[in-house]
């Protein structure tokens, strides 16, 4: 198998938006200790990586039919070799979040266990979505857990936010299949929760904070916009919102943590590498 086609099946385009949100709880902990942070980033981009491995490995069936451009369909590697890196990278991610400490990798745990209950049911029922929303919130109180020991209010706020901006954004594109009024009631989901973070806001940064909020709505406005060409650009759509992930992220540093230039312009970094890499790398 190629390098790019492990880059293809583990979709690490996406892999940005997961380091923004681990960086982002790691920072509204207390941003204690880089070691434990890269050691998380590791085993949060293995177990995310590894989802993604299973997800094809689940979905051959599916795929052959509908998107037979995916590796395993296409002949580029074989079924068995995605299964085995989908079981080396969890084991990795657990044995990594075990060096953290023993509720790091109980968090681990519970998010394989949301990773596995997504790959089973997302072809099968719409509640799959649940799950997968349940898989980035779980990222926060992860890290959260991993190095401060506890949840603090704004971490569970955020987790909140997040777990209704994915459930949105998944459940965007079957509400253009359906009926037109779940569209807005899919995007109320990402929008509204955003935008009631922000009005909690209780530091003194208050006029970066609405430039944060503005910069955010404009890119979600982009993103709907692509919905409304002829015919929709469902796929476009869908990888830039989740690069509004990072923004959403971004938006949380500049309410809660002290300013800082350098902490923005790494997450304006991870946000142009995900926009760089989906252009060569299929978000979805």
């Amino acid at each position: 198998m190629s390098c790019r086609t492990h880059l293809i099946v583990g979709r690490v385009s996406n892999l940005p938006t997961v380091w923004s949100n681990m960086l982002c709880a790691w920072l509204l902990a207390g941003a204690s200790s880089l070691s434990t942070l890269s050691i998380l980033l590791l085993a949060g981009s293995t177990l995310y990586t590894g989802g993604m491995y299973l997800n094809d490995y689940a979905d051959v069936d599916f795929d052959r039919v509908h998107a037979p451009e995916r590796p395993i369909p296409a002949g580029l590697v074989s079924r068995f070799e995605v299964l085995l890196g989908a079981v080396v990278l969890f084991a990795i991610g657990l044995a990594a979040a075990a060096c953290v400490s023993l509720p790091s990798l109980g968090c681990a745990l519970v998010l394989l266990m949301c990773i596995l209950a997504y790959t089973y049911v997302h072809k099968r029922s719409n509640i799959g979505p649940l799950f997968m929303a349940a898989c980035r919130a779980l990222l926060y109180v992860w890290v959260a857990v991993g190095v401060a020991n506890t949840i603090a209010v704004e971490i569970a706020m955020l987790a909140g936010v997040l777990y209704s901006y994915i459930l949105g954004l998944s459940y965007l594109a079957r509400a253009l299949t359906l009926r037109r009024w779940l569209f807005y009631v899919a995007a109320a989901m990402i929008v509204i929760p955003v935008v009631g973070l922000s009005l909690s806001a209780a530091n003194g940064n208050a006029l970066v904070v609405c430039g944060g909020l503005a910069l955010l709505l404009c890119w979600l406005g982009y993103s709907f916009s692509l919905l409304l060409q002829s015919p929709p650009k469902i796929s476009l759509c869908i990888g830039a919102l989740l690069s509004g992930i990072i923004v959403v992220d971004l938006l949380a540093v500049l309410m809660w943590a002290p300013l800082n230039l350098a902490v923005a312009l790494v997450f304006i970094i991870l946000f142009l590498m995900t926009r760089l890499t989906q252009k060569y790398i299929p978000a979805t």
